[in-house]
């Protein structure tokens, strides 16, 4: 049963987004993802895209007939996370709510998003990261960085 452990995590990066780049529409995602981050330069802009990954790529959720699915890779990637994400707060997902949450790098996530589907998730990343530039913030009325609260990382002894 493994643990987090710092980058580089062999078992996160094949089990969770090996996983999703040998599917062409997980791969088409990280590359909007890619694309967006390199049109940026601000460490308020690269946090608005850090935010939108962090919730989805990673800690992804959809909601189905059936109940909450894990599809982002470090839930997909853990055994603690896989056991525990339905315990988390589940809320609809939504970019505005979602950039002002602060999250932590390590440890189970105590709020985590769902989309309807993948072609949910889809639509809604294209939307927001497509034309996503330094002026998104202001265009959006995002608050700025300062204002999001930050994501933390755990200690290192």
């Amino acid at each position: 049963m493994p643990l987090y452990t710092p980058e580089p995590d062999v078992l996160h990066d094949v089990l969770g987004h090996g996983i999703h780049l040998a599917d062409p529409a997980f791969a088409d995602l990280y590359r909007t993802v890619g694309r967006a981050a390199a049109r940026v330069d601000t460490d308020d802009a690269l946090d608005l895209i850090s935010r939108v990954y962090w919730f989805t790529l990673e800690y992804g959720v959809t909601q189905t007939s059936a109940g909450p699915k894990a599809y982002g890779a470090a839930l997909l990637s853990s055994y603690g996370e896989l056991a525990r994400f339905t315990r988390a707060e589940l809320r609809p997902f939504d970019i505005d709510d979602l950039v002002r949450m602060p999250y932590q790098v390590a440890g189970y996530q105590p709020l985590l998003y769902t989309v309807d589907s993948m072609d949910h998730l889809a639509d809604v990343l294209h939307t927001f990261l497509d034309d996503f530039d330094e002026t998104t913030r202001d265009r959006r009325s995002l608050p700025r960085l300062a204002e999001r609260g930050f994501m933390t990382r755990p200690a290192h002894p």
